[in-house]
């Protein structure tokens, strides 16, 4: 059903068949469309609603379906563990990126579509949000062992330990009275959430390590993994928030003379004479283009199961001991054997 023209309303209609126990599609193409943010939300609550759906392909590149649509697929993907390819290529914000003239010829009727560029609102601005569709389709179509589930968080852990500690958010300001307040803030608050978090994945990993490793995660396993990681990317949007509010104070005491607050939008404007007209710079996070590097789906599968080769899965008899018995059935995290040391002589 690729550009088919299809709306919010036609998006409905497909939402209330996807809902039905009985639908058997596997997967369902609706690219270059007219879905907004209200029909991939419609499309996102039927496939959460119906724990029997099959369907493994869902491709919605380049619809406007904006941040909220954006975010309406990620939480559908917690729960969701059978799709392994959401297709949101196209929808990313894009400064002057124009589509081509298209022209079409569907039951006698000629339809040309104009070259104008999809405008802002509807496009997905947060990156954010594409890399956590992206990260959990993969995460369903790897569908790791708890083995490799660990060492994924752990890798991700200390990954993110070495960049937190490399750097830190220093504030320069004139007034140290305003900006040291502010800063105090931000960094108590992130600390906060950040020791929130890590205390889940702390929990939720030794909950894992007492099972076996070489079964593939359960329902709700998979749940617990995703909702760690749904968290984390909350606390870096607290964060990234945060700071954009301490640089915002620190420019708006730099010269308060040069600046004016508007009383009926909140926005702070820089005025004054031989500036001319006035200048915004407030920022909302939410309406601010964000975007981050592209990963690979060999860093998808470093960041998921800790290794870019997935493991096959261990099926057949149980590992034996040196005296005979079992072992046990505990994730054992192996590293990658050395090369042997051969014996050099010298003439």
């Amino acid at each position: 059903l690729n550009n088919n023209m299809i709306s919010d309303e036609g998006a409905s209609a497909i939402a209330s068949f996807l809902e039905l126990p009985s639908c058997a599609l596997v997967e369902l193409w609706l690219g270059k469309n007219k879905i907004g943010p209200v029909g991939t939300a419609l499309i996102s609550a039927a496939l959460s609603s119906n724990e029997k759906t099959q369907l493994k392909c869902l491709g919605l590149y380049s619809n406007p379906m904006g941040n909220a649509g954006a975010g309406c697929l990620a939480q559908m993907l917690r729960g969701n563990h059978v799709l392994v390819t959401v297709d949101v290529h196209g929808c990313l914000y894009e400064e002057g990126k124009h589509e081509p003239v298209i022209e079409m010829e569907t039951y006698g009727c000629r339809v040309i579509e104009s070259d104008e560029p999809m405008g802002e609102e509807g496009c997905v601005t947060n990156q954010r949000l594409l890399d956590v569709i992206q990260k959990f389709s993969a995460f369903n179509r790897i569908n790791p062992t708890r083995e490799q589930a660990i060492r994924g968080l752990m890798k991700a852990a200390s990954t993110k330990k070495s960049s937190t500690s490399s750097v830190s958010p220093t504030s320069k300001s004139s007034s140290p009275s305003d900006s040291g307040n502010s800063s105090q803030s931000y960094q108590k608050t992130s600390e906060q959430s950040e020791d929130q978090h890590q205390q889940k994945v702390s929990k939720f990993l030794s909950e894992l390590c007492v099972k076996p490793g070489s079964e593939h995660l359960t329902n709700e396993e998979k749940r617990s993994w995703k909702d760690c990681e749904w968290e984390g990317f909350q606390v870096e949007m607290e964060k990234a928030r945060e700071f954009q509010s301490v640089i915002d104070d620190q420019m708006a005491v730099d010269d308060d003379s040069s600046f004016v607050e508007d009383e009926t939008s909140g926005i702070v404007r820089r005025g004054g004479a031989g500036l001319g007209e006035e200048e915004e710079i407030g920022h909302n996070l939410d309406h601010e283009v964000v975007k981050t590097e592209s990963k690979s789906w060999r860093d998808l599968k470093m960041n998921i199961s800790g290794s870019a080769r997935v493991l096959p899965n261990r099926s057949g008899p149980k590992r034996r001991g040196k005296n005979g018995a079992a072992a046990s059935g505990k994730p054992r995290l192996e590293s990658i054997p050395e090369p042997e040391k051969q014996e050099t002589t010298f003439i």
